[in-house]
Order: C-alpha cells, then structure tokens, then sequence
C-alpha cells in the first residue's frame, strides 16, 4: 500500500511540473541540443520510433539511423500528427544517459518540427507582440505557427550556430539592429530570445 501511494505522490509531482512549464523557445532548443537533424522516421514499436538521419546540423554520429522516444502527448501538449512511418522532420535531441535512445526536448513538443516539400512547419507556442499565426493544415489536425523554407532554416540555424556569441552580446547590449541578417528563421530565432530576456 505504501508502495502506491508513493507512486501517487510521484505521478501528482511530475504532472505538477510539466503543467508549468516554458515552452523552448529556438535559441534554448539549439543550444540545449546535442543532435539537430533532419531525418525519416522509417520503424514504429511501443514508445519509440527509429529514424534515419537525412542531414545532421548540430552534433555527430557514428551511425545514420537512431531510436528515439515518442512525445507522449498529455493535456497541455499533443504532437502535430500521430507517429508514421515516412514522417519527415527536423529534430532536436538528446542523448538518453541511462539507455540505448535519445530523448526530444521540450515538454510541448517543440523538438520535432514536420518537413513536407521542402517546407519546415515551426509550431509557435506563444506569439511575438501583435504578430498572428498561420492556421496551416498538417496532417489529421491544423497547425498553428509559420512556414519556412527548409534552406532557410539549415541556413538560419547554422549561422546562428556560428555567430551565437556576437547574437548574445548584441542583445545584451541592445544593440542587436547592427547584426545583419535577411535570414528569416536566423530572424525569428533572434526575435524569440530578445523577447524571452524581456
């Protein structure tokens, strides 16, 4: 009896906690990313998937195909579309310490954004002043958020990448005008941590 009360307790905690969470906004998913890949979802089993790595933008391996947890999705969150194998996205991730698979980051799904013609579909968990999302339909559902171009964003994410230092210390400074970019997810990007330092 002891035993399922603790359990309980746990559970209560642990739903406590990702009811209050932040969403990641693209510069914390970068950042806190040990893998940022494009990739195919190409085997479904119970609580996994396995992809096979298209393009890798943040990280290495030594192999071209993973396992990955599956976002469960819970009362604050749902992933865009149910799991399928031909899915093609981009993914940030992090290496499992205990066990064989990695783990998606963010609690609301923000680490598997879907790629379909060449377009990424960024899901905006909240918007930026008086900017509206685009109601964009995706898979059984509809999808809140924007639409880039896939060069842009392996573009935009590199740079960022490579610049993350000057970017901080210009929005440090407030002087963040001066970087210049026409890179619109680069923008976008930029324009999240500006706002999340308030």
């Amino acid at each position: 009896m002891q035993k399922i009360v603790l359990l309980f307790w746990g559970f209560i905690a642990f739903k406590s906690v990702r009811a209050d969470y932040d969403p990641l906004t693209l510069s914390k998913l970068i950042d806190k990313s040990e893998l940022i890949a494009q990739c195919k979802v190409i085997q479904l089993s119970e609580g996994y998937f396995e992809i096979q790595v298209i393009e890798i933008l943040k990280g290495s391996l030594t192999t071209n195909k993973i396992k990955v947890e599956k976002f469960q999705n819970w009362t604050c969150a749902s992933r865009y579309s149910d799991y399928h194998i031909g899915q093609v996205e981009l993914i940030f991730l992090r290496k499992n310490v205990y066990h064989d698979y990695w783990n998606i980051l963010g609690a609301g799904n923000e680490g598997e954004m879907p790629i379909e013609k060449n377009f990424l579909y960024y899901e905006a968990k909240y918007s930026i002043g008086s900017e509206k999302l685009d109601s964009i339909p995706l898979g059984k559902g509809v999808f809140w958020g924007f639409q880039y171009s896939l060069s842009d964003v392996t573009i935009g994410i590199r740079e960022y990448l490579r610049d993350r230092k000057t970017i901080v210390a210009l929005i440090d400074k407030k002087k963040i005008k001066s970087y210049k970019t026409k890179n619109p997810f680069l923008l976008r990007i930029i324009k999240e941590f500006e706002n999340q330092l308030g």
